[in-house]
């Protein structure tokens, strides 16, 4: 589960979980005032992280920041991971479809190649027998 340590807040960390809906399934803060973040934490679960960002974002309570506005934070840093992993992801199903793409086009290649000199061979050998057919008709 990702963890956050929180600066300026009451709470000195935030353990959440986040599923593949983007959606907040579990948070724990750490530190605070308990009733009051266990209430947070019952109200947040389930909900889509994109909103609780717009939602908690900026709310103060002592040295500038809050409780749910280090949640926003951490959410953020945790989005920020994801989009840092996302491309290297992305780019290694790009490198795997152009392998591929390379040896279908490789083998395809060949096929025609041997295809092609099949043909060519095969047509010169028809030719010369009909050459020699015909000379030796000329010679009767």
């Amino acid at each position: 589960m990702p963890t956050y340590r929180t600066q300026g807040s009451c709470s000195r960390e935030i353990i959440f979980q986040v599923n593949d809906k983007n959606e907040l399934t579990d948070v724990k803060f750490l530190g605070g005032c308990s009733g009051n973040l266990q209430g947070i934490a019952r109200l947040i679960k389930g909900k889509d992280i994109d909103y609780l960002i717009e939602t908690l974002k900026g709310i103060r309570c002592r040295n500038g920041t809050s409780c749910p506005d280090q949640l926003a934070k951490a959410l953020i840093t945790y989005k920020e991971s994801l989009m840092q992993q996302e491309p290297e992801e992305d780019m290694d199903a790009d490198i795997e479809m152009e392998i591929e793409n390379s040896l279908l086009n490789k083998n395809k290649d060949i096929d025609d190649e041997d295809d092609f000199d099949i043909d060519e061979n095969f047509d010169e050998e028809d030719d010369e027998e009909e050459d020699e057919d015909d000379d030796e008709d000329d010679d009767y």
